[in-house]
């Protein structure tokens, strides 16, 4: 897949970066997919009744970073670089990011931590 975006890319390609500029977006947020960035994709399944889960809330140490910065919101653009602008809720969950997983099939059973 990475020589396939590179090819797509491009030698010259000077604008965004794939993982840090499209694919994956920092900081919090409900729903949508987990990054694997630390550890790799893993299963997550259900341990009542198989069924993969699916992440519910990502909690995260901070809002973007050096790297990230294409996902900054235009109206915190201006005080990006301002103090702790990047981290605004000062939670700081484990290695950087926790996600809440859940079942799909049924909000009763068991959730999973997932600390990337």
């Amino acid at each position: 897949m990475q020589d396939r975006i590179a090819e797509w890319a491009g030698p010259d390609d000077e604008g965004d970066g794939y993982v840090s500029d499209l694919s994956t977006a920092p900081g919090w947020k409900v729903g949508g997919h987990i990054a694997w960035n630390l550890t790799g994709p893993t299963a997550l399944n259900c341990p009542s009744c198989g069924t993969e889960l699916s992440p519910l809330l990502t909690a995260a140490s901070s809002e973007w970073d050096a790297g990230t910065t294409s996902w900054i919101p235009y109206e915190d653009r201006p005080t990006a670089d301002a103090g702790r602008a990047w981290g605004p809720t000062e939670v700081s969950p484990g290695r950087g990011r926790l996600v809440i997983a859940v079942c799909p099939a049924d909000p009763h059973h068991p959730i999973r931590l997932i600390s990337q």
